[in-house]
C-alpha cells in the first residue's frame, strides 16, 4: 500500500493567474502569478459531430510554469479552473 500528499502552502498574498492561448489545435497555458490552479474536467468536442467528444489531460499550472496541450480537434476546448478563490470555466 503507498500513500502520496500534496501539501500546498499558500504565499501571504495568494495571486492566481491563468493565461491562456490557442495556436491552432495547441493550447498552452500559464500562470504568471504566485499561487497554482489547477485544470480539471477538460473536454473538446468535434465541431460536426458533437456527440464525439474526448476527454482532455488534467493538469495543476504552478507559478512561473507553462504547458502545451496538443488537442485533438479544430472546436472549442473546455476546462474547469480551479483556484483559491473558487471555481470558473475557461473555452478555448
Amino acid at each position: 500500500m503507498a500513500y502520496q500528499i500534496l501539501v500546498i502552502i499558500m504565499p501571504e498574498e495568494p495571486v492566481s493567474v491563468v493565461e491562456s492561448e490557442r495556436q491552432g489545435n495547441t493550447a498552452v497555458f500559464r500562470n504568471s502569478g504566485t499561487a497554482n490552479y489547477l485544470l480539471s474536467d477538460g473536454v473538446q468536442c468535434k465541431t460536426d459531430e458533437p456527440e464525439n467528444c474526448v476527454a482532455l489531460q488534467s493538469r495543476r499550472i504552478y507559478p512561473g510554469n507553462t504547458w502545451s496541450l496538443d488537442l485533438p480537434f479544430d472546436g472549442p476546448a473546455s476546462y474547469k479552473v480551479r483556484t483559491h478563490e473558487g471555481s470558473s470555466e475557461l473555452v478555448l
